[in-house]
Formats: C-alpha cells, sequence, structure tokens
C-alpha cells in the first residue's frame, strides 16, 4: 500500500461514543447514541481505524472479494495503533476472530478477520483462540438489510467452542456498521461465561 494512500485514511473524529465508536457523537457528553445496538449490548466498547469512506473502501472491498489477502499486512499494523492508545490498562486473555460459516470461507479462499486477528496476536503478544467462536448457520450478507434486518439476520449465528469462561476478549473485525454481528458474538461468548468483550475494527460505517 502506497504512503498516498494510506495518508487519506483520516482519523475518526473526536468525541468518540464511548461504547460503539461512533465520532463526533453526542454520547461522549452524557447524551444518547443514536447508532449504539437496540436492546441490550454485550461489549464494552469497540474501535476502529476510519471511517468507511474512499481509499479505505477500496481496500475492504479487495481485501475480502478480491482475494488481496496480503492487505492484512497493511491494515493489522494500523489496528495495532489504535489498540495502543484505545485499551490502555486492560489485560486480553486472547483475541477471537468474528468467523464465517464454512461454506462463505470456503468461496472467499480465507476469512479475513482471522488474517488480522493473527497479525494483531504477533504485534500485540495476545493469544489468538480462531476457532472458540463459530458460525452455526449461513446468514446472507447485510449489505443491504435495514438496521432491525441486521439484527434478526445473525441472531443466534453463533456459538462458542471451548472454555471463554472469566476471560477478557478482543473480537476483531473488519468493518463496524450496526453493530448487530459484533453484538451477537459478544452475546455468545458471555452467555458462555466471558467476563468482559471489547471490539476492534479496520472501518467505522454508519447506514445511509
Amino acid at each position: 500500500m502506497c504512503e498516498a494512500c494510506e495518508r487519506k485514511l483520516r482519523p475518526l473524529r473526536e468525541p468518540l461514543c464511548p461504547r460503539c465508536g461512533l465520532e463526533n457523537s453526542p454520547a461522549a457528553a452524557g447524551g444518547k447514541c443514536p447508532s449504539c445496538p437496540r436492546g441490550e449490548i454485550f461489549f464494552v466498547s469497540v474501535r476502529a481505524v476510519t471511517p468507511y469512506a474512499g481509499v479505505a473502501c477500496h481496500i475492504l472491498e479487495k481485501f475480502k472479494y478480491r482475494a488481496r489477502a496480503e492487505y492484512a499486512d497493511f491494515i493489522a499494523p494500523l489496528m495495532a495503533q489504535i489498540f495502543k492508545k484505545q485499551f490502555i490498562g486492560i489485560a486480553f486473555d486472547c483475541i477471537i476472530p468474528v468467523p464465517l460459516h464454512h461454506t462463505r470461507r470456503r468461496e472467499r479462499g480465507y476469512n479475513q478477520s482471522a488474517l488480522l486477528a493473527r497479525h494483531l496476536g504477533r504485534d500485540l503478544s495476545i493469544p489468538v483462540h480462531e476457532h472458540s467462536l463459530r458460525r452455526v448457520r449461513p446468514t446472507p450478507s447485510q449489505t443491504r438489510l435495514s438496521r432491525q434486518e441486521r439484527r434478526e439476520n445473525v441472531e443466534g449465528a453463533f456459538a462458542t467452542r471451548g472454555d471463554v469462561g472469566g476471560k477478557t476478549i478482543l473480537l476483531v473485525d473488519d468493518v463496524y456498521t450496526t453493530g448487530a454481528t459484533l453484538n451477537e458474538c459478544a452475546r455468545a461468548l458471555r452467555n458462555s461465561g466471558a467476563e468482559y468483550v471489547y471490539g476492534l475494527c479496520f472501518c467505522r460505517a454508519e447506514l445511509d
């Protein structure tokens, strides 16, 4: 990735929502965030590198759908920088990537979130438990769904495998939009005994 493209990735504008990481959020001053997941929220907070716009869209499109797995070498260090700024003093037990269903992973050739998690695990010296969370049923793409449809689409789609009891977990995904997927993953982990779940993504998107 060239330096010119990297310079086009602007940081999210403070203040951020303490929970969902929305930029310029009224929640930072005690107001109500318009973007946090509806209903019970199972993660503590989520942070991202950059808005889902411009060159960031191009990067993720290539990374997810054009077999450009090497883009993880560029994305993960930027995520590690945000981690070091936003999660100071938190002792994480493990990193868990948001899983793909095996049919989707076979089509794509890899799970992009797992690639990012492996890089982050090496950079941050945190164990990666790639198989502690699994997607138990295939789900349609969230891209063209409303906020409510996204929540319903992933409801009950994840289950844990292995012991996560008492752990502080960093969930890793490529993009956060409404939080439906990450919140449902966090629900599965918390219901299996995880103590705290945080999220880290490359992009922070918003529904139109």
